[in-house]
């Protein structure tokens, strides 16, 4: 399955700034004000950029106040260290992430055709929205060295570790799937769809779209029983 034959989403959608504060807005306080939530999307979605082409240690709040045409001193209203903005950052791209891969599975219903878009979604991911797709490579790196970070970036894997485990079992109860062990099988498969989000990420590597569909075909051997993990 291409890019170009999947369909999966339509990438024009969220480009458009309005789509993207509407999603951004969900995840905020009801608290907050429509004005304060447009400030602090505003700084994030420039933070992304500058981030994308200086890099996020070399990066700085100024610089992210001067891109986004906020006083510094706003810009540290909402975000008081770059740490703060850091923990945003990361949770906007990951909530942009699903919404992409959710609106690429549709009204599916098919565990099989379900997973094969949520698949393809995924890995296709980094190459529609390259910065974001820095900026969460950069986050990881990050984690090394910053407990906040590590245990956010648990807690999302934790969450799509989950719903992936939910589909897979909900596809061996159909009998659609032949699994022996659903959480071991799940978890590999959600280790190579995150190694292949990060190669789309990181390398130049002209057999990307070759070792997409390999991978593809691994999975489903899982899935399908082909290769399996005793208990």
């Amino acid at each position: 399955m291409s890019d170009e034959s999947s369909s999966l989403v339509s990438k024009s959608k969220f480009l458009k700034d309005d789509f993207r504060y509407v999603l951004f807005s969900q995840m905020g306080s009801e608290n907050q004000t429509t004005i304060s939530k447009k400030k602090m999307y505003a700084i994030i979605e420039n933070a992304i950029e500058v981030y994308a082409k200086r890099g996020v240690l070399a990066s700085s709040l100024k610089e992210v106040s001067n891109k986004s045409k906020i006083p510094r001193a706003t810009v540290a209203h909402y975000f008081a260290t770059v740490e703060d903005l850091n923990l945003s950052i990361f949770k906007y791209i990951r909530y942009l992430y699903q919404a992409y891969v959710l609106e690429a599975i549709g009204d599916e219903t098919r565990p099989a055709i379900i997973f094969e878009k949520y698949f393809y979604a995924s890995v296709s991911w980094p190459h529609q929205f390259p910065q974001h797709a820095q900026a969460w490579v950069a986050f990881l790196h990050m984690t090394q060295h910053n407990s906040k970070y590590l245990d956010l970036n648990s807690e999302s894997t934790r969450i799509g570790f989950e719903r992936l485990l939910a589909l897979v079992l909900q596809g061996r109860t159909q009998g659609v799937f032949k699994v022996e062990n659903p959480e071991r099988t799940t978890r590999a498969i959600h280790l190579l769809i995150t190694g292949l989000i990060i190669s789309e990420s990181t390398e130049k590597n002209p057999f990307l779209l070759q070792q997409r569909e390999e991978m593809f075909q691994v999975c489903r051997a899982l899935l399908d029983g082909s290769t399996t993990f005793k208990a």
